[in-house]
């Protein structure tokens, strides 16, 4: 459709014998202050009722700078918005634009203008590079200060985690050790005597003398560099009954029996068998162990 659904039309027709227009042709003119301009035209596709070919001259400031020349393709109907002549390099100011419809001894022609389209400078560029520029540099400050937000985030998380990663390692470290040392049994004391390994006395709760009474006598024999002292009880400050309701008094190697001792009115054995009498109380014997 037209713009604004108006237009101006124009035919040419030069014919000597009618008389018609004889070498007269049609324009159309406007003055514009711009430095670029678009001319818009309706275009007959018929060849006659109406005639459908163009023949357009074009001036800026009486100056020819173009043309449009088309023959009508012979079938109905327009077509519309067609450019025919753009110009976007005109020097800024006032300029006078003329369209000119047909030429002297040219053909019969029509013109259906619809519009001038021109541009001016208004002084201001097309991109304003200050405004640009301030939000181009709004925009990297923003950038900048969520990307240190976000790092400042990820390395507060990162550190707490580290930590509390070394503090579950020392905590487990330390709970080991203790554990460690809860289930660490204790030693034996070393041995006090290391000469005799095993001592054993036979009590005497009137009980009778071993059996093997030759062994004994034979250790007892076999070993003349015991002395006297050597065989008489070590003194200790626990004692026991007759009955034998206490510990024994003495142990001279760790989880072993070593020297027991009676009472003084208790019956004492010799190496040979026969019941000691006399000051001397009990007897020491050195047990094979086997």
């Amino acid at each position: 459709m037209a713009i604004n659904g108006t237009w101006h039309d124009s035919t040419v027709k030069f014919d000597q014998d009618a008389q018609i227009s004889p070498n007269q042709v049609r324009n159309v003119s406007t003055m514009f202050n711009g430095t670029a301009i678009y001319v818009r035209c309706i275009l007959a596709k018929t060849t006659s009722s109406p005639t459908g070919n163009s023949d357009m001259r074009f001036y800026i400031d009486d100056d020819l700078v173009g043309q449009f020349s088309q023959t009508a393709p012979g079938e109905p109907g327009f077509e519309y918005n067609v450019t025919v002549y753009y110009n976007s390099s005109i020097p800024a100011g006032m300029h006078r634009f003329t369209v000119q419809n047909g030429h002297v001894g040219g053909r019969k022609a029509l013109l259906l203008f619809d519009a001038f389209i021109y541009s001016y400078d208004d002084g201001q560029s097309d991109h304003d590079d200050s405004a640009a520029t301030t939000t181009m540099s709004v925009g990297t400050i923003i950038g900048v200060v969520v990307a240190l937000l976000v790092a400042g985030i990820l390395g507060t998380i990162t550190f707490l985690l580290y930590r509390r990663r070394r503090l579950i390692l020392k905590l487990g470290n330390r709970h080991t050790v203790i554990e460690a040392y809860r289930h660490r049994r204790p030693r034996a004391p070393p041995s006090t005597i290391n000469s005799l390994r095993t001592t054993h006395v036979f009590p005497s709760y009137h009980h009778a003398p071993p059996s093997n009474t030759s062994i004994s006598s034979f250790v007892a024999n076999s070993n003349p560099s015991l002395r006297q002292a050597d065989k008489r009880p070590i003194p200790d400050t626990q004692r026991r009954d007759r009955f034998g309701n206490t510990t024994p008094r003495n142990y001279q190697t760790a989880g072993e029996p070593g020297q027991q001792f009676d009472e003084e009115d208790a019956d004492i054995w010799s190496s040979n068998g026969t019941r000691a009498e006399g000051s001397e109380k009990s007897v020491h014997h050195e047990g094979i162990r086997k």
